[in-house]
């Protein structure tokens, strides 16, 4: 999941956009809700493992 989102943030993809991806195939958010916002994947991407996937230490 984490990967998926990384990505997508990194080919341009807007916030709203792997919103709706994540929610179409119904991959639940971090606390196991069904529904992603633009401030979970914003709060996702700021993690150290994203930031490692996306190349870079925090």
């Amino acid at each position: 999941m984490l990967q998926k989102v990384v990505t997508m943030r990194r080919a341009g993809s807007r916030l709203v956009d792997i919103c709706a991806a994540m929610n179409e195939a119904e991959i639940p958010t971090p606390g196991g809700g069904r529904k992603w916002w633009p401030s979970h994947v914003s709060r996702l991407l700021y993690t150290r493992a994203a930031q490692r996937l996306d190349g870079g230490e925090p």
